[in-house]
């Protein structure tokens, strides 16, 4: 009888875990990971907590009309995220609303639609589709759904990838990367925490297109938007970001994916001065020579010395 009571609890720990893992991989997929402050708030404060609830309502009210099995499945600091299936195709769909607290917020409106209009410009099997935008009370959008995890995530689980899953990986997100900027787009964020990979054939997906800049807009051209690790020296130093700080991040995650570490590992963000970058063949000397020189040309700190 003990065994199977401690049988029992073990298998309740193992789905709660799973669950955990479920809510995290859906905050990174859809660029939610900065929730955990408002999710404090609606804890905290009485009249968030009712806006929200309020919205849930009118969002799920709204969505029904044309989606069935709605879910939440992750929110955060920028909105809501659900997942549903569409009533005319039964396709599952992820949707993708902004929180009412940003509705008065234009720099947050600008940002939504310009990830709208980014995604929706382009058509490529290695960036996530959008289907449709609507306002209707509020501002959502629907996307496919996608199952699986990041590359930060899968990265955490494996630690240091084989060559094959590097270059598997790294033409997949060059051939994206190419793809937008062709458009005229600038992602400017590129990361392993917005890049997917799903589950059913590992086909890599740019994700989290918030702060995307379209190179025939008036989005400003500088500015240090990104992650510190992964931004362009031109981004960390407020300079003219191009398609060559893609470039960049795309060479500091090949250089991550092969080693488990950074290139530039002395950035002085208050300085805004790069040190030096470790030569890869000291961490890994069994790389081949191609691989080498390609990620050498992608993290060089000169955007004209990028490949």
């Amino acid at each position: 009888m003990n065994i199977i009571i401690i049988l029992i609890i073990i298998i309740i720990i193992f789905f709660i875990l799973l669950l955990l893992i479920s809510r995290r991989r859906n905050k990174h997929y859809f660029g939610l990971a900065e929730g955990t402050e408002t999710t404090l708030e609606l804890k905290n404060n009485p009249q968030m907590r009712e806006t929200y609830s309020n919205f849930k309502e009118i969002m799920f009210e709204t969505l029904s009309a044309k989606y069935d099995n709605i879910k939440v499945i992750a929110s955060g600091g920028m909105g809501i995220i659900v997942s549903a299936n569409e009533k005319k195709s039964g396709r599952k769909v992820a949707i993708k609303t902004i929180s009412p607290k940003l509705h008065k917020n234009p720099k947050a409106i600008k940002y939504f639609f310009q990830e709208c209009q980014a995604i929706q410009k382009m058509n490529h099997p290695n960036i996530i589709r959008i289907y449709d935008t609507q306002d209707e009370g509020f501002l959502w959008y629907v996307m496919e759904f996608l199952d699986g995890e990041t590359l930060d995530e899968y990265m955490n689980k494996t630690g240091v990838l084989d060559i094959a899953s590097i270059v598997r990986i790294g033409t997949q997100v060059a051939r994206a990367l190419q793809h937008c900027h062709s458009n005229g787009i600038v992602h400017r964020d590129i990361k392993p925490s917005n890049i997917y990979m799903t589950q059913k054939n590992q086909t890599c997906k740019i994700i989290d297109f918030g702060v995307v800049k379209m190179l025939n807009s008036e989005v400003p051209e500088t500015g240090a938007i990104g992650s510190p690790h992964y931004a362009s020296p031109e981004q960390i130093q407020g300079g003219k970001i191009t398609g060559k700080s893609d470039i960049y991040a795309l060479g500091v995650c090949l250089y991550k994916m092969a080693s488990g570490q950074f290139p530039y590992t002395n950035i002085d963000l208050n300085t805004k001065v790069f040190g030096k970058a470790r030569n890869i063949r000291e961490l890994k000397p069994d790389l081949p020579d191609e691989l080498v020189n390609i990620i050498n040309d992608c993290i060089a700190l000169s955007p004209d010395d990028r490949c």
